[in-house]
């Protein structure tokens, strides 16, 4: 009954739309790209690819990047099967495929980390989900007002989604990559402390080992 209460809600809630399996397919929006790391990606990778080869190359590489970080915050929840571990690794999988995997963004897309971020306690994870959802509210009014103001006719597509990206998600990415150097720096700076604790120990063992017995 747990399982079909949400399945009868999904269902119900797609059913004005359903116009056939083809609604639940990947392959409607596998073409689409704009303001995503992807997008800079295809667009770096068209002039010498081609555009479907371009396309093609990074949906793929989207998913590999995406299935491994699946991959890597499952093997932390088998480690740690806690409530808390198990909503963080769900907020960390939404907040690195909205950032790194998304082809096609769009400001309410950012909702969606929020929901899961509210249940864990104060940490970078849920600022950052905070943070994503601040920063994409601007991207309509840089679009409308600063980058194309007054339209038509559009700037070239590649000089568009280099800036409507990098000011959406460039201040996101910039906290994220924060984040994860300070808590490598953090970890390596306790893997150094505790080296030179256990050097110690060990010099002091050894002069009591090697002191004359009286």
């Amino acid at each position: 009954p747990a399982l079909l209460l949400p399945v009868a809600v999904v269902a119900g809630l797609y059913a004005p739309f359903w116009r056939g399996g083809d609604i639940l397919g990947v392959k409607r929006r596998s073409d689409l790209f704009t303001t995503s790391l992807p997008t800079l990606v295809e667009i770096t990778l068209q002039p010498g690819l081609g555009k479907s080869l371009s396309e093609f190359v990074t949906v793929r590489l989207a998913i590999v990047l995406l299935g491994a970080w699946i991959v890597r915050q499952t093997r932390k929840v088998w480690r740690d099967i806690s409530p808390d571990a198990v909503v963080a690794a769900a907020a960390s999988i939404l907040l690195f495929y909205l950032l790194v995997a998304c082809l096609w963004f769009q400001t309410w897309y950012a909702i969606w980390p929020i929901a899961v971020a509210a249940l864990l306690p104060e940490g970078a994870l849920g600022r950052g989900a905070l943070w994503l959802s601040y920063i994409a509210t601007w991207k309509m009014p840089l679009f409308e007002f600063v980058l194309v103001p007054g339209r038509p006719p559009l700037p070239p597509r590649a000089w568009r989604e280099w800036r409507i990206t990098l000011g959406t998600l460039g201040a996101p990415w910039v906290f994220f990559i924060y984040q994860s150097t300070k808590k490598r720096i953090r970890r390596y700076g306790s893997r150094v402390a505790r080296d030179r604790q256990a050097s110690r120990a060990g010099t002091n063992q050894n002069a009591i080992d090697s002191a004359p017995l009286g």
